[in-house]
């Protein structure tokens, strides 16, 4: 048996975990363990199958043995406790160091898996002791899918993800309205509500941002999209992905599905856009420097978690790569497309490995 400590709902996290179980049920007897926000399972479309291992799963959590191997998927910051004796975790970062309180908890564990080779870089040059194996992420082939659209002469760009400084959000709006903003000839969705605080307050710092405070009528704001059916058709409802200009994450799960079902993507060529974006699937911007990573709500100065730097860029090379981007238009992005090749099964291999 093997105990699964994971979260189960809505969050990027909470669908890793949930691809990484279905992979793992195929090959060992599970005992799940939903940690972070309460099992919620909305977001997924599960079959009678999946649903009764779920069950099944949450019911052997009750004749659990600490002996067994346990594998936890969780930030660094409360994956101190654990059902097991031993620990692997699988977790994310977003800096270029760890404190010592991060250095301390991932020298607990038995293994420490990371979906970013710059991430197992920056935890080798920390730990000490503690085997660090890159553990890349998969496509989840059964939320995501390619639906083809009618031919138009409107361009569609997509900005997607929480609303958060490290995602540079408000810097690629406020370039591309700067660009776009009221040209008929081109669209901005935009699915970047930030559920971790007030819909007013975000909306406030959307309206700040743009140079005449109020959003031109071709940006669409859309709506918490409970479902991953509504947010494969808005991933496809885009030509162009702005989801790769984030400074600094752990896998980057939308700009990875925009890819695999063949959309044009600019991507800010650093850390683990590296390991999965090249000059022939995507438009690469070069950074220019690091920056302080503090945003004074997520990542705050002399916190015990995420202090460090990121990476930055240049708006004028930005907007040089959407102009770029549109004149390629919706031509679909075949060398995108081959990433399908990266599975859960491949990541759940290296997990029981």
């Amino acid at each position: 048996m093997i105990n699964f400590e994971a979260p189960f709902n809505f969050t990027s996290i909470g669908q890793v975990s949930f691809n990484v179980f279905k992979e793992i049920v195929k090959k060992e007897e599970v005992a799940f363990f939903p940690v972070g926000k309460n099992a919620d399972p909305s977001s997924f479309k599960l079959s009678e199958s999946e649903k009764s291992q779920v069950q099944m799963s949450f019911r052997n959590s009750l004749k659990y043995d600490r002996n067994d191997k346990t594998v936890c998927i969780f930030h660094i910051k409360d994956s101190e406790k654990s059902v097991g004796r031993e620990q692997d975790l699988l977790t994310f970062h977003e800096t270029d160091r760890l404190t010592d309180y991060e250095v301390n908890v991932l020298n607990q564990k038995k293994r420490v898996l990371v979906t970013s080779k710059y991430t197992k870089e920056v935890f080798d040059s920390f730990l000490n002791g503690v085997d660090v194996v890159y553990c890349p992420l998969g496509f989840d082939s059964a939320s995501f899918h390619r639906i083809e659209k009618q031919p138009t002469d409107i361009i569609t760009f997509g900005l997607r993800g929480k609303l958060e400084s490290r995602k540079n959000t408000l810097r690629v709006l406020c370039a591309w309205v700067k660009t776009f903003g009221g040209d008929p000839r081109y669209r901005l969705d935009c699915s970047i509500y930030n559920s971790f605080y007030p819909e007013e307050q975000q909306t406030k710092e959307i309206t700040d941002c743009l140079p005449d405070k109020c959003l031109p009528w071709n940006v669409n704001m859309l709506p918490f999209l409970a479902s991953n059916e509504l947010y494969n058709k808005v991933l496809n409802n885009a030509d162009i992905d702005l989801t790769g200009m984030s400074s600094c994450e752990g896998f980057n799960l939308p700009l990875f599905q925009s890819l695999c079902i063949g959309k044009q993507c600019i991507v800010l060529n650093a850390h683990v856009h590296k390991d999965y974006c090249n000059s022939e699937n995507s438009i690469l911007i070069e950074p220019n420097g690091m920056v302080d990573a503090i945003d004074n709500r997520f990542f705050v100065e002399g916190n015990i978690v995420s202090q460090g730097e990121w990476f930055d860029f240049k708006e004028s090379d930005l907007v040089d790569a959407m102009l770029l981007a549109a004149k390629k238009g919706a031509v679909r992005n075949t060398e995108g497309e081959k990433l399908q090749d990266w599975t859960y099964e491949k990541t759940a291999d290296i997990i029981l490995s």
